[in-house]
């Protein structure tokens, strides 16, 4: 558990930007009451950039909830299966020959897919034209992903662990 010193040391830096949220939002929520007390019937529009922040911090932190609670079950599996290795690090302490999973990254990295696709659906609806360059670089990310899953499982030779991240560039 986080002692009450050291969560404010962590929460100082989100300061500004908790800031300009707050800011967008009040701005975003004036504009709106603004539009609604005129006399014309525009509707006000509802994705503003306040909301889409907030929405974005919101799946960010759902986001690092959902690492946090499928990691110990997907090292139980990994460990099972022996996907495994030693901490090379950690000779000489008693953790020496305790076994480490090896493919982990695959959590965070389907999980931050996840995250930005749900992003990429709020942005792409306002930004249809971006929306190629979005794809094309969730392509890259997805190949990057499954190339280091791969090589933790099957150990890829040093000569495709160059070869491949240029090709995996090539979407962008």
């Amino acid at each position: 558990a986080m002692t009450a010193p050291l969560l404010t040391l962590v929460a100082l830096p989100l300061l500004p930007s908790l800031w300009i949220i707050c800011r967008l939002i009040s701005k975003d929520l004036e504009s709106i009451q603004d539009s609604n007390i005129s006399d014309d019937n525009s509707t006000p529009t509802t994705s503003t950039v306040g909301a889409q922040l907030l929405l974005f911090i919101a799946l960010g932190i759902m986001g690092h909830i959902g690492t946090n609670k499928l990691i110990p079950s997907i090292k139980y599996y990994m460990l099972k299966r022996g996907i495994s290795g030693k901490d090379l690090g950690k000779k000489g302490t008693p953790k020496e020959n305790d076994d480490i999973p090896e493919a982990l990254g695959i959590v965070p990295g389907a999980i931050f897919l996840i995250c930005l696709m749900f992003c990429l659906v709020g942005y792409a609806t306002n930004h249809p034209s971006k929306l190629l360059d979005l794809n094309s670089a969730l392509l890259s990310i997805c190949f990057m992903l499954f190339l280091g899953f791969t090589d933790d499982v099957l150990e890829w030779p040093w000569r495709y662990k160059l070869f491949l991240p240029s090709v995996a560039s090539l979407p962008l």
